[in-house]
């Protein structure tokens, strides 16, 4: 009788959300401890001209990666129990990686002889570009070792901080934070591959595979290069058309509040969970991932409302707090991009949980790049009536379109009535915390404690409120019982 094959040990989840969300909390971390200082240091002008400088260089970093995050993630998870065929394909990735970046450094060349203007700040930028090339952070994630991310970079990471506290002294060092930011990143990618001999069998190419990759890599670059229109084109365009770089300074802080409330909703969980979804899919796996799907939804919304209502109890005095006085139009900003949390939460549940894993990226490529659409237009019709105003707008209303179309088409995998159900006593939830967090800010006491005090407040309030009404997910975990 022939034996059984017995597949090897699938890592674990919960151990590889916690790395990820250990490694977020540095990425993200870091900057909440440095911007403070940056906000005050370089002034919204000296932020606008960074936020715009690296506007434009992101364009080329896309063009780099091609999509190469979605695409080799999948292809690795699909080969994880197969260390020869994830090797070939881990080389053949990375060669069309190398080759667009080297490209895209002699198109960058030339902008920096051409545009003298900003030539400092592009140059100190440089090793951004670099730094991608080398980026192999998919593969990891495609064989769910977090803990190697984790461990390399966090600590470049830091020590990159530590830097900035060092070397930043005033308005006039623009340039020099540039160059450290760019230096960091590239560092912190190059960190990765001392290790990567120990999960490689050797160097196996199959040059006639490269064009098949490349194919394939546009078919993630497409919707990648289309999410920039709503973290880059905004910027870029606020730039060109107000001519201010204290708008997009203004811009550049609101949207750092976001991007780290989205980090914590969603992409934590979501780039965690999108190798076993490929991984399941591979292996018929159809009713875990609907399953996976509605699970990760619920906890997006659990997380993305406490941010949400938590911000609008506390973004009045977070603002001055954190960045300045200067940064006051911030706060106005930040209430009108709330609902991108909630929003793109949705999308990129659907998107990276579903469309990528069960190879359906054309579909979510055509709804993407009608998104970006209607944020070119928007962005061109609102930006010169209300400068960043407009381009949160704009940005809200196309996200609110690619999230429907994402719904519309995902064939019951995810329901309306599944959203509703995980977000409607979260909702209650974070109205009784909105109001309970305003209450206690007439206390007179020091801005910052008091500011703590009610972050802290506010997530007890939420947390308790919500059990008290019998939120399922939160019984889960005090039961421990939680995915």
């Amino acid at each position: 009788m022939e034996s059984e094959t017995v597949r090897p040990a699938q890592p674990d989840l919960k151990k590889n959300y916690i790395y990820r969300l250990s490694y977020e909390l540095i990425c993200f971390g870091v900057p909440l401890i440095t911007t403070p200082y940056l906000s005050r240091v370089l002034g919204p002008e000296g932020v606008g001209t960074y936020s715009f400088s690296y506007s434009i260089i992101a364009w080329l970093i896309f063009v780099v990666l091609l999509g190469n995050a979605a695409y080799g993630t999948r292809e690795i998870a699909m080969r994880r129990d197969d260390p020869g065929e994830y090797s070939r394909v881990f080389w053949e990735i990375e060669l069309t990686t190398v080759l667009s970046g080297l490209c895209c450094l002699i198109l960058w060349t030339t902008v920096i002889i051409f545009v003298p203007l900003y030539r400092i700040y592009f140059l100190a930028l440089t090793p951004y570009l670099i730094g991608e090339m080398l980026n192999i952070a998919w593969f990891y994630m495609g064989l769910e070792k977090m803990g190697v991310i984790v461990g390399t970079c966090g600590l470049v990471k830091l020590l990159g901080a530590v830097f900035i506290f060092l070397f930043i002294k005033d308005s006039e060092d623009v340039a020099l934070y540039c160059f450290i930011s760019a230096m960091t990143v590239m560092t912190a990618n190059l960190s990765l591959w001392f290790i990567l001999p120990k999960y490689l069998t050797g160097i196996h190419i199959d040059r006639g595979n490269i064009p098949g990759h490349f194919r394939n890599t546009l078919i993630y670059f497409v919707p990648a290069i289309a999410t920039a229109a709503y973290t880059i084109l905004d910027k870029t365009l606020i730039g060109i058309i107000t001519r201010d770089h204290m708008q997009n300074g203004y811009y550049e802080q609101a949207s750092r509040i976001i991007v780290v409330a989205k980090g914590f909703s969603f992409v934590v969980l979501n780039s965690v969970v999108s190798a076993r979804m490929s991984y399941l899919f591979a292996n018929d796996g159809s009713d875990r991932i609907r399953d996976g799907i509605r699970r990760s939804v619920d906890v997006c919304m659990l997380l993305g409302l406490g941010f949400v209502f938590g911000l609008i109890g506390v973004s009045y005095r977070l603002v001055p707090v954190f960045f300045g006085a200067d940064y006051a139009p911030s706060e106005q900003l930040i209430y009108f991009m709330l609902p991108l949390i909630l929003i793109m939460g949705i999308s990129n549940c659907l998107d990276q949980l579903y469309y990528i894993p069960v190879g359906k990226r054309k579909e979510s490529v055509r709804y993407v790049i009608g998104g970006t659409l209607v944020n070119l237009v928007l962005n061109i019709c609102l930006i010169p009536l209300w400068g960043a105003r407009g381009a949160a707008i704009a940005t809200v209303l196309s996200e609110s379109f690619i999230a429907v179309l994402f719904l519309i088409n995902c064939n019951g995998f995810l329901r309306l009535m599944d959203i509703w159900t995980c977000a409607y006593k979260r909702i209650i939830a974070g109205l009784i915390m909105a109001v309970a967090v305003r209450i206690l800010g007439v206390l007179p006491i020091n801005e910052i404690v008091l500011l703590i005090l009610q972050i802290v407040s506010g997530a007890l309030i939420y947390i308790s409120v919500l059990y008290a009404l019998g939120d399922s997910f939160l019984r889960k975990i005090f039961l421990r019982r939680a995915i």
